[in-house]
């Protein structure tokens, strides 16, 4: 295990407490930690794979999560607990005080998702760009442990309360693996604690020894690990306006019978909305409301990531993906295929598919979340310009687009910024003081391009 940096003083380097942080890290949504190998690689049928172990069992490596977990540290308190790359003990390098065991996944299911890339005005598809991938996926559990060696060195450094953050955090949830500003790798241990053993009490060392609970017990706090600075966030309640479908070609039995050639995505029991469709969505329209402002289109790759032969850059604005189950209802709805020129049908061109309908009209149905991380004034102001166009039904979600389905209608919103929470009803009711404050986002998105002339 990697130890934390000491004094070449033997005292210095006496271990002083072992401080253990264990609990259930479930996941909340699909997860992809690939391997890193092509299809042809590994002669698979996907493009990329789950890592697993030699057994076939899908896990998280403790890599991945102590990369993750160091970022949401101060880098004061992460150069503590996780180390630092400097070099020597004059330059202020440091081993890792932490040791952080893989999470192997139980009762874990591997789905296979797929997607194509979509032209950004045409709104059709790019050749070549269809494409494949395994993921967990969500529901499955694992075992969390992370070990954390106290040192004479490491007194008053705030050690335990860098421990503390990581609880919290865990317990409100952290993003990890791939494709997470698309809604994956959502992860929580809500019932994660912090046992520590101090080794000044010969009653704690016996404890530690034989692998007993210790007398000091802490937890994890959700509500404190949902303080996030510089994070933009909206959530709001949706009824679906008529219909919907995420087309899911493969069919169950009964479907099949009835002659149904595809059905609305699932997860499990619930229906889904990937988080994939909904980013998609939102970057058309984003791009749509740049350009009726006339403000610069390339602002948006440093909003929501792109890739390219010439660049990279990682999505600050993060979407989850949408389960829903109650209030709808699959019904199927055959349809003629009708020729373009003359307007009659074609023959023998009869296709049926399976959307959910709403069953109540004006119900919440379904909940959409997306956030900005490190957020910018106009940023937020594009992002409820998204919601205002959720709200009125202007951004659809899902296929068959053209015959009215995927619309929505707003019910609730909520959006959060800084300590700021401002509540949207019924109609798009607000507050004077809070409608205020979103005016004053939206007239930064109106004057973006002067303020970058400015700058």
């Amino acid at each position: 295990m990697a130890e934390a940096s000491v004094s070449t003083n033997g005292q210095m380097a006496c271990v002083t407490k072992k401080i253990l942080l264990e609990g259930t890290l479930s996941l909340d949504s699909p997860l992809l930690i690939g391997t890193g190998l092509t299809a042809r690689a590994v002669r698979q049928e996907t493009d990329m794979q789950v890592l697993k172990d030699k057994k076939g069992r899908p896990f998280i490596p403790g890599t991945s999560l102590a990369g993750v977990l160091r970022t949401l540290l101060e880098d004061e308190e992460a150069a503590l607990l996780f180390g630092s790359a400097e070099r020597g003990e004059k330059a202020g390098g440091a081993q890792s005080a932490i040791d952080v065991e893989d999470v192997l996944l139980e009762d874990a299911a591997i789905a296979v998702r797929d997607g194509v890339g979509i032209a950004d005005f045409a709104r059709t598809s790019i050749a070549g760009r269809k494409y494949n991938y395994e993921a967990v996926e969500r529901g499955a559990k694992g075992r969390l442990r992370m070990t954390v060696t106290v040192r004479r060195a490491h007194a008053e450094k705030g050690l335990e309360e860098a421990v503390q953050t990581l609880a919290d955090r865990l317990a409100a949830g952290v993003r990890l693996g791939a494709l997470t500003a698309k809604g994956f790798g959502k992860v929580s241990a809500a019932d994660v604690r912090i046992s520590t053993y101090d080794f000044s009490d010969f009653d704690d060392v016996r404890r530690w020894l034989f692998r007993e609970d210790a007398k000091c017990i802490a937890h994890g706090s959700k509500a404190a690990g949902k303080k996030r600075a510089g994070v933009f966030s909206v959530d709001a309640a949706f009824a679906i306006r008529r219909s919907l479908i995420v087309r899911e070609n493969d069919v169950d039995e009964k479907a099949a019978e009835r002659k149904v050639k595809s059905q609305q995505k699932k997860s499990g029991t619930d229906f889904l909305i990937p988080g994939t469709s909904i980013k998609g969505a939102l970057r058309h329209r984003a791009l749509e409301i740049l350009t009726i402002l006339k403000k610069p289109a390339a602002a948006l790759n440093g909003l929501m990531g792109c890739s390219t032969d010439a660049r990279r850059q990682k999505s600050r604005f993060l979407v989850d993906e949408a389960y829903f189950r109650k209030g709808v209802k699959p019904q199927a709805h055959a349809r003629n295929r009708l020729d373009c020129f003359t307007g009659g049908t074609v023959d023998s061109v009869l296709f049926t598919d399976e959307p959910v309908w709403q069953e109540k009209p004006g119900e919440a149905t379904l909940r959409l979340h997306y956030e900005i991380e490190n957020y910018a004034p106009w940023e937020a102001g594009l992002a409820l310009y998204l919601l205002r166009d959720l709200w009125q039904g202007a951004i659809p979600l899902g296929g068959e687009s053209s015959v009215g389905r995927g619309l929505l209608e707003g019910i609730a919103a909520t959006v959060s910024f800084d300590d700021e929470v401002l509540e949207i009803g019924a109609a798009g009711a607000v507050e004077k003081a809070a409608a205020e404050k979103l005016e004053a986002f939206a007239k930064a998105l109106r004057d973006m391009e002067e303020e970058a002339k400015k700058a």
